[in-house]
């Protein structure tokens, strides 16, 4: 039966989505702990290779972090939106994203300049903000969610 596939598939489309936001809280502690262990090598004074190191390291498992949020968020999103309009909202997304990073790299720069030599502050006001946007982000995200479970008939059971 055609409705009892496309029922099933919306069913396993929310079973994901759930498993992965209930993995997500952890992606946000892991990038922001990174930011802050950044902080310290920035503050504490230490062997030039080693620091650069542990900041390659700290920045490839932000970055993976990040990466792992991008894909439940386009996710979420291609959940969330009719299908018609699917398209058009993740490149809409992905324009502001793309957009919102120069932006932000002058500011982050701005401020490296400024605080030539006392790196810390950025370090850790990074690590706020990123933290901020994460709970934000993670709220948004679970409440979405409870609403597409109470939606979709049989997801909340598909635990």
């Amino acid at each position: 039966n055609f409705t009892t596939r496309i029922q099933n598939k919306a069913n396993a489309l929310a079973l994901r989505a759930r498993m992965a936001l209930s993995n997500q809280r952890g992606d946000f502690y892991i990038s922001d702990a990174v930011k802050i262990i950044i902080a310290v090598v920035l503050g504490v004074p230490m062997d030039a290779m080693l620091a650069y190191g542990i900041v390659v390291a700290g920045l490839f498992a932000s970055m993976a972090c990040a990466t792992m949020f991008s894909i439940q968020a386009i996710s979420f999103v291609q959940l969330e939106t009719p299908g018609h309009l699917v398209g058009k909202v993740i490149a809409l997304t992905m324009s502001l994203a793309n957009c919102a990073q120069p932006v932000g790299q002058l500011i982050y720069g701005g401020l490296f300049d400024a605080l030539r030599g006392n790196l810390v502050p950025v370090a850790l006001g990074t690590a706020a903000i990123a933290f901020v946007i994460g709970l934000v982000t993670f709220r948004v995200l679970r409440k979405g969610l409870a609403e597409l479970q109470a939606a979709v008939p049989g997801a909340a059971d598909a635990r």
